[in-house]
């Protein structure tokens, strides 16, 4: 919501404030805005050391950070009392396109948890920026806030602090302090224990007869100028270290030591090496991590109980490191065709797993990642490490199965213009069989120029099942002994084989043994002692197309005709484009962007930190 309040950039104030409270007068907000309105302010950075003077600037700017507190009343006691121990409920800030100033001029982490740190850290961040000038607005504005239960952790009541919860291993908590004490990429400043909070802004707003003025605070704390007097800590008889100053010291080494290791595949396989090169194991954890672990969210089977449907059917898909853009776009195009939930992501290498649960993706590290993945960033269609990559795919389809879940596997080249599920319902039968993408070519006019893209050769029409022309970028595999059994022979297969994972899909299931090709159709037959006959079948290319069905008058593919016409001469409903037949990972996203199909804001390379599906954008702009 941040980001996109951020991207917005409206021509005035851009403001926030949380949902559990009531605000006693929406004027008090209005005046607010008004008294910091009217004049600019001097900048005020903060000192170097905590409890310091602030420093004057002399610099004057219009633009600034509001944050107000609550009142804190309890239904029981009736006592209301000042919420001054953390966040805050209220902030805002305004913009001018003609001169704008980002809130913060580095990116911002993805605190995807709305728990306990994210807004300390970002009051933290603006006054160390020291572009904006930072108020609280506390006394001011009267927000009012029940106490209610129901935390992160469960608890009733509210007893227990963000800090306590994180003790407890809330997954989301332990991701939320990692990125607030873990510095963003540039930043000189690390977040300090306890600091962020609206005592700290360098002006305070006070309402008076005289209406609201805003006044200058003296130190940079999170207490009040008489208690830093009375610790020896401001003033004629401050210390050079007072206790309090030592005491955050140790506090915020201890959260970062705490949290400075996201729990990662190395953690969850149960060893790892230390910096000494030894071999640690789960028990070699902090306590924190160790908690963490024991319900940590990002691991296939706590993906599956999340996420599978109710009849165990998943979708799956999997990337490494070099394709995470490419990821995200198809999780945009879910969302556009209603699949909101039901997927998860096998992460192919240690980074995108770490991005991925940064982002809070429903992503799991794939069991068959290990060091031996030297090949993550290759992104050149048939080159050793791509064909590598690939046969990871596979293994991680037979880990679902054989769990007892059901898959459906998309690659993340593919567009949708159906909800997966719905486009393949009557292929999704628990004791059926195989239904899987052909990647045949069709040409409707073979006295024409066939090329699905300059990158590649001319095709002609051949069957949908022919000699290797099974795709393994789409499937049906319900899990069943059949299907099981024919996922271990494919794995092994691909190890074996010098080519991508895909021939092994014909091999196995069309011609092996006593397998039957026909001509949309293979029946995968073994005998013996356990003796399998299964059905494997290919859909229909005109509904499922991929980049070599070519219709029209000239031969055209789906990208270039677009789904009307597509549709006009197949005469079957599209449900899905497979983005091949084209060499180059650029190029893919490139025909993608020229078609329409990328949903991304920015297809720029390296830019998807904060990527967000592009109908998103649209909507929070409108």
């Amino acid at each position: 919501m941040l980001y996109r309040m951020h991207i917005a950039q409206p021509d005035g104030v851009v403001g926030f404030v949380n949902s559990d409270v009531s605000i006693k007068s929406y004027s008090h907000i209005h005046k607010v805005i008004q008294a910091a309105d009217q004049e600019p302010l001097k900048i005020r950075n903060i000192p170097k050391k905590i409890f310091e003077r602030f420093i004057e600037t002399g610099v004057r700017s219009e633009k600034y950070f509001i944050v107000s507190t609550r009142f804190d009343m309890d239904p029981k006691t009736e006592v209301v009392k000042r919420h001054t121990v953390g966040g805050y409920d209220f902030w805002a800030w305004n913009n001018n396109p003609s001169n704008p100033t980002p809130l913060l001029p580095f990116p911002i982490p993805p605190f995807r948890y709305p728990f306990g740190t994210y807004d300390n850290w970002l009051l933290f961040m603006v006054n160390m920026a020291g572009q904006r000038n930072v108020i609280d607005a506390s006394e001011a504005i009267d927000l009012f806030h029940v106490n209610h239960g129901g935390r992160a952790g469960g608890s009733e009541g509210g007893e227990k602090s963000w800090g306590g919860i994180l003790q407890t291993g809330v997954s989301g908590v332990y991701i939320n302090r990692h990125l607030g004490f873990i510095n963003p990429p540039g930043v000189p400043y690390s977040h300090i224990n306890g600091f962020g909070t609206a005592n700290e802004a360098p002006y305070t707003m006070l309402t008076n007869k005289n209406g609201v003025t805003i006044e200058r605070r003296k130190y940079w704390s999170k207490t009040s100028e008489r208690n830093l007097i009375e610790m020896k800590c401001a003033g004629p008889n401050k210390m050079d270290e007072c206790e309090e100053i030592k005491r955050i010291k140790k506090m915020t080494e201890s959260k970062r030591s705490d949290v400075a290791n996201l729990l990662s595949g190395s953690f969850i396989n149960n060893s790892w090496k230390g910096k000494s090169g030894a071999i640690k194991t789960r028990e070699d954890l902090p306590s924190v991590e160790k908690e963490t672990l024991k319900i940590w969210r990002y691991t296939l089977e706590k993906q599956l109980q999340e996420h599978a449907r109710n009849d165990n059917f998943v979708l799956l898909t999997a990337v490494n490191n070099a394709y995470r853009e490419q990821l995200l776009n198809f999780m945009c195009n879910l969302q556009r065709v209603g699949m909101k939930n039901n997927f998860i992501v096998a992460a192919l290498d240690e980074e995108v797993y770490r991005w991925g649960v940064l982002q809070g993706l429903p992503i799991y590290l794939a069991g068959s990642v290990g060091k031996e993945t030297t090949y993550k960033q290759s992104k050149d269609y048939n080159s050793k490490g791509f064909r590598s990559v690939t046969k990871l795919k596979s293994v991680a389809v037979l880990e679902v199965l054989q769990r007892g879940y059901s898959v459906v596997w998309s690659d993340v080249d593919i567009t949708w213009f159906v909800n997966p599920f719905e486009a393949l319902s009557e292929h999704m039968v628990e004791k059926g069989g195989i239904a899987i993408q052909t990647n045949a070519p069709f040409v409707a006019h073979p006295s024409m120029p066939a090329k699905p893209h300059e990158s590649v050769d001319p095709v002609e029409t051949d069957n949908p099942a022919a000699y290797h022309r099974l795709n393994s970028g789409l499937y049906v595999a319900p899990s069943n002994q059949n299907v099981i059994r024919a996922f271990k022979e494919i794995t092994q297969h691909a190890r074996k084989s010098k080519m991508s994972e895909q021939p092994s899909f014909d091999d196995v299931f069309c011609g092996k043994g006593s397998s039957e090709r026909g001509t949309d159709f293979c029946n995968y037959e073994r005998r013996g002692d356990s003796p399998v006959s299964m059905r494997v079948q290919t859909l229909d290319r005109f509904a499922f197309p991929n980049g070599a069905v070519l219709l029209g008058p000239t031969n055209d593919n789906v990208y270039k005709l677009g789904v009307e016409k597509f549709e006009k001469f197949s005469g079957t409903k599209l449900m899905c484009a497979h983005n091949n037949w084209i060499v180059g990972s650029e190029s893919k996203v490139q025909r993608q962007i020229d078609r329409g199909w990328w949903f991304l804001t920015s297809a720029e390379e390296g830019s998807d930190e904060n990527l967000m599906c592009s109908f998103l954008e649209e909507a929070a702009a409108e």
